[in-house]
């Protein structure tokens, strides 16, 4: 049987695997939705001011403008394309949404706003199909459905084996801890609210069981208080004291 630090060391060596299974698939990911972003950019050049810019989020469109009364850019309309969740689905995306919000203004800023979301509009009505086509067609390039498979089978696979590691550290110590528990006591360093009975539940730095019950079900708690007095407490419930500390 392993030792709780080769089993510390297992857990370890696991994590050096996902690091770097989780910085392949986000590169992946980023490459991907930049190279959307780009691909976009260019393709609603002709309808957009220069001051408008777009971001791929994944599944998303958003269109940000420096706002009229702050520094940083504003969501002025986003693209929604809307995934195809069909078993039988040849192509992840199948339609394209517009969402943008309403305002009663005078605002020459909210107006152009409006100027772009308009000519926008203009360009999913002509070429919706033709967004749909091209978008899939860069991620079906990227094989992103294939390899998000991949990689969450893999992430799956190595947290079940560190929950399993984990369970084996928790038996260990629960072990160690029982057997303590029936010798020399078991030291708590900060303290912990031990419940005894019903009701008392004291701060405890140490605890041990004698005088068994037959039934192995009781036991007499020798226990010692935050501030080193020691006391006891008859018939307490044992499993219910040993589920406490481990």
């Amino acid at each position: 049987m392993k030792t709780i630090a080769q089993l510390q060391d297992d857990l370890i060596q696991l994590d050096n695997v996902i690091t770097p299974l989780n910085e392949q698939y986000w590169n992946l990911s980023e490459k991907y939705k930049n190279e959307v972003t780009y691909h976009f950019s260019t393709f609603f050049k002709d309808s957009l001011t220069d001051d408008i810019n777009i971001e791929f989020t994944g599944t998303s469109i958003i269109f940000r403008k420096i706002g009229e009364e702050v520094d940083y850019l504003k969501e002025i309309f986003s693209i929604y394309f809307i995934k195809n969740y069909g078993m039988d689905a040849i192509h992840i995306f199948n339609d394209v949404q517009l969402s943008y919000y309403t305002t009663s203004t005078i605002s020459e800023w909210e107006l152009e706003r409006v100027v772009s979301l308009g000519k926008i509009a203009r360009v999913i009505i002509d070429s919706k199909q033709d967004m749909l086509n091209q978008i899939n067609e860069i991620y079906k390039s990227y094989q992103l459905t294939l390899k998000r498979s991949e990689y969450f089978d893999k992430i799956e696979n190595i947290n079940k084996q560190k929950a399993e590691i984990d369970k084996q550290i928790k038996n260990i110590k629960a072990i160690s801890i029982i057997s303590n528990l029936f010798g020399e006591g078991v030291n708590i360093d900060k303290g912990k609210y031990i419940k005894l009975k019903h009701n008392y539940t004291p701060l405890i730095s140490n605890i041990k069981l004698n005088n068994i019950s037959k039934s192995g079900r009781k036991a007499t708690a020798v226990y010692t208080f935050i501030n080193g007095v020691v006391s006891n407490e008859e018939k307490v419930n044992v499993n219910n004291i040993i589920s406490q500390l481990t």
